[in-house]
């Protein structure tokens, strides 16, 4: 009788143990962060920089390389309205110089900008800036 007591005791503690582990594992996002890497799925962050319901995308900037001036507009707006976002690290925001790289209309009229600084990498939509390694990548590569 003993021994079935004890048993079932430990059997208790042990699945609580294992409860609670769950549970903060789950909670600090390893768990997620496990998944996402066994199912190759990229948690890298992304920024749609272009305006809503797109009309149009036109590069402005000279610097742009001619097989992406040449793009028809579907492939625009897939591969380039909304781009990876990496974190700016050890910068002077407000010291950067911006020009216009690219201008997005929407249906409505509504106009959106994506700036950028070629020398940093870095671009800028609505005010916010942020890096693209990939864009910057194609940019550069002519």
């Amino acid at each position: 009788m003993k021994t079935k007591l004890i048993l079932k005791l430990s059997f208790l503690l042990i699945a609580l143990v294992v409860v609670l582990a769950y549970r903060s594992f789950s909670e600090s996002g390893g768990l997620v962060a496990s998944l996402n890497t066994a199912f190759g799925i990229s948690s890298t962050p992304k920024i749609n920089w272009c305006a809503d319901h797109v009309v149009d995308v036109l590069w402005v900037s000279a610097e742009v390389p001619e097989k992406l001036k040449t793009l028809d507009l579907a492939a625009l707006r897939n591969n380039y309205c909304r781009l990876n976002a990496e974190p700016i690290q050890g910068l002077e925001i407000e010291q950067v110089k911006w020009a216009p790289l690219a201008v997005s209309s929407g249906a409505t009229g509504i106009k959106s900008t994506l700036e950028w600084n070629k020398e940093l990498e870095l671009f800028r939509s609505g005010g916010l800036p942020f890096k693209s390694s990939n864009l910057a990548r194609e940019l550069v590569d002519k």
